[in-house]
């Protein structure tokens, strides 16, 4: 998933030393990816080391 958020260049304006902004390309927002939403590798490995294991609901299963 993605939302948009105010560019970190040019801070909104959409402009950037009086050109249009090379960050934004003069929107003044980005679009910015959610790691929240990033996929998983499921099913891990039976083999998975450390904290995984036990924590993660398919871990080593």
């Amino acid at each position: 998933m993605a939302y948009a958020e105010r560019c970190p260049v040019c801070h909104g304006e959409g402009t950037y030393k009086e050109k249009p902004c090379h960050g934004c390309l003069g929107r003044g927002w980005v679009e910015v990816q959610d790691a929240s939403h990033m996929p998983w590798p499921w099913p891990l490995p039976k083999d998975t080391p450390g904290p995984l294991r036990g924590i993660l609901p398919h871990a080593g299963n």
